[in-house]
């Protein structure tokens, strides 16, 4: 049984065969540093994408954040709007272009969806919960004692 070996790496002065084939003085020897240059800057056109791809996303995310307090429903709102939380922090360290877009497009989905949402959910409203404060649902100042201010359901 023969014993698996790995290539050997090039010798240098095959290395320098191949950079430099010619031998021509226009060509840099291997000591040389090659010239440093500056990162590439970014061209208009790709800033600006980039600028409006940014304001596109904070106003989706403004906007499904507006629509998720439209829930009559307190649970309904409340988890509408933990889960837009989440998922735009989840993924705040992106920076591909194409899984942003793929990104934004989910979210108009979701949009739409939450609107869809809203209009259903306002056919049926309940009593405010304590938690929520205001006119329904209000303490009396006694513990535990809530004020109904209007009944719902069957007697």
């Amino acid at each position: 049984m023969s014993a698996f070996k790995l290539p050997q790496a090039p010798s240098r002065a095959a290395f320098r065969e191949f950079r430099n084939p010619t031998n021509s003085p226009t060509s840099l020897p291997l000591s040389t540093p090659l010239p440093v240059s500056s990162p590439p800057r970014m061209s208009a056109t790709v800033s600006s994408l980039m600028a409006e791809t940014a304001l596109q996303v904070r106003s989706l995310y403004r906007s499904l954040l507006r629509t998720s307090n439209q829930f009559a429903t307190y649970n309904f709102r409340e988890y509408a709007k933990r889960r837009t939380r989440d998922a735009f922090h989840a993924h705040k360290g992106e920076t591909d272009p194409r899984k942003i877009q793929e990104f934004v497009q989910k979210g108009l989905q979701d949009l739409n969806m939450l609107k869809r949402q809203t209009l259903v959910s306002s056919f049926y409203q309940l009593d405010r919960l304590v938690i929520e404060g205001g006119s329904e649902g209000k303490e009396t100042g006694r513990i535990a004692e809530t004020v109904r201010q209007k009944e719902i359901g069957l007697d």
